[in-house]
């Protein structure tokens, strides 16, 4: 009778099982490395985690200067991360290297905040429809808190806080600010947090949070906040996007489609309550199985400090990936991204791009009806994880399908054997 009830637990446990990646030893973070005394070294210029596997070292490399940029670098062992500093902070091209030629890079910026005045309540930017501020990122002063986590002896996870202080060089309102928190792991588990991704010993998560950014863009002497119902910046239907540079040491192949956006549907909603799929940027690496890169994530905006479903807002992403300008905007030259790729950013042999991605739905009210949104994103190498059936829920399916299975069982035996003792002939008694 037990077997039925094994069969079940065996198939559920094989539908549960992923590619496992070895567990990798994380170090770090370093803030600055090597930075000269002589120079500005308080700004979050580079941050540096390395995660040492059995044959490959992962390069996480975290930096706001320009852009804020998040790299993965993946290189030979005992590879030393090398940073010219007075290249850097000139926003020249080559002024990070390593020693060993990196197996791949890949990773993302983001130049500029993009507030629109989303007048017909779509929650998608549409640049041709709608008034738009370009907000460089580099307007910004940034900081870091640091902390890290080696929860084994083999795996771990280091992660710093980054965070605004002032805007156009006067002080931001002590609530008015953008916070990124950074997590770069060393093996394989799921996010803390709602949306709670999962994530791999060859990946990092990018948690950023704009919290009551509601004061006028253009005036950096009055940075005091405004009231929810008067707008920002004269936008009654303000909204937030940011715009999205996807960078990669990856070459473009002709027939290929370079960075594709791809939606997975989830198994269930046990990770994010109320969120059935996941959305994925891939490179063509990535999809073939291969050392690629990923961007992946739930399209779920959380609107209260405390995150629920109740209270969240959709996430919406430009779908057409265009190519990075030959003339970089000038937040993307002085980020992390040019100071190791140069100017092969804008090559065409590179698989590169930019899009959108915008923060909110129809009817809820737009930004000022909460002052918080929030984008959660895994960055990673190779394919991304795929979401499979935990413990928990094996175990209840199993005794959902399983005690059905045994009464059934049960039932058929009983039947029959009544069935049986009918049928037989009755005995004669010869006396």
């Amino acid at each position: 009778m037990m077997s039925g009830l094994s069969v079940v637990v065996l198939i559920l446990t094989l539908l549960s099982s992923t590619r496992a990646e070895k567990a990798r030893k994380v170090s770090g973070p370093v803030f600055n490395p090597g930075c000269p005394e002589e120079y500005d070294c308080k700004e979050p210029w580079v941050v540096h985690v390395m995660a040492d596997g059995s044959n490959n070292t992962m390069h996480h490399l975290w930096g706001t200067h320009g852009a804020p940029c998040f790299l993965l670098a993946n290189t030979p062992l005992l590879t030393t991360l090398m940073v010219d500093w007075q290249k850097l902070q000139s926003a020249e091209e080559n002024s990070l290297a390593f020693d060993n030629n990196p197996n791949h890079v890949f990773g993302f910026a983001v130049p500029y905040l993009i507030l629109f005045n989303d007048t017909k309540d779509t929650g998608t930017l549409d640049p041709l429809l709608d008034a738009t501020y370009y907000i460089p990122a580099s307007d910004f002063s940034w900081v870091m808190n640091m902390s890290s986590n080696s929860n084994s002896s083999h795996g771990g996870e280091a992660k710093v806080t980054l965070h605004t202080t002032a805007y156009l060089g006067d002080l931001l309102p002590n609530d008015t600010q953008i916070v990124i928190k950074v997590s770069g792991y060393g093996e394989d588990g799921e996010g803390g947090e709602l949306p709670k991704l999962l994530h791999t010993p060859s990946s990092a998560q990018v948690d950023l949070t704009l919290s009551k950014l509601v004061f006028d863009v253009h005036d950096g002497e009055n940075l005091s906040t405004t009231s929810g119902n008067s707008g920002i910046s004269g936008f009654s239907h303000a909204r937030w996007a940011i715009q999205l540079v996807i960078v990669s040491s990856e070459l473009a192949e002709k027939d290929d489609d370079g960075i594709k956006f791809h939606e997975e549907r989830s198994l269930d909603d046990e990770h994010s309550p109320g969120v059935f799929h996941l959305d994925e940027l891939t490179t063509a690496l990535s999809r073939n199985g291969g050392k690629g890169g990923y961007l992946q994530w739930r399209p779920v905006s959380y609107t209260a400090y405390k995150r629920n479903i109740n209270e969240a807002t959709d996430i919406s992403i430009n779908k057409t990936i265009t190519p990075i300008p030959t003339t970089l905007p000038a937040p993307l030259k002085a980020s992390l991204a040019y100071g190791l790729l140069g100017d092969n950013l804008t090559s065409r042999n590179l698989v590169t791009g930019i899009t959108v991605v915008s923060f909110g739905q129809a009817k809820d009210g737009f930004y000022t009806d909460y002052n918080h949104t929030t984008w959660t994103v895994a960055i990673g190498e190779g394919p991304p994880p795929i979401e499979t059936f935990s413990a928990v829920v094996i175990i209840v399916i199993s005794i959902g399908i399983g005690i059905p299975v045994i009464l059934f069982i049960v039932g058929g035996i009983v039947i029959a054997r009544r069935k049986c003792r009918r049928s037989s002939p009755g005995l004669i008694d010869d006396d």
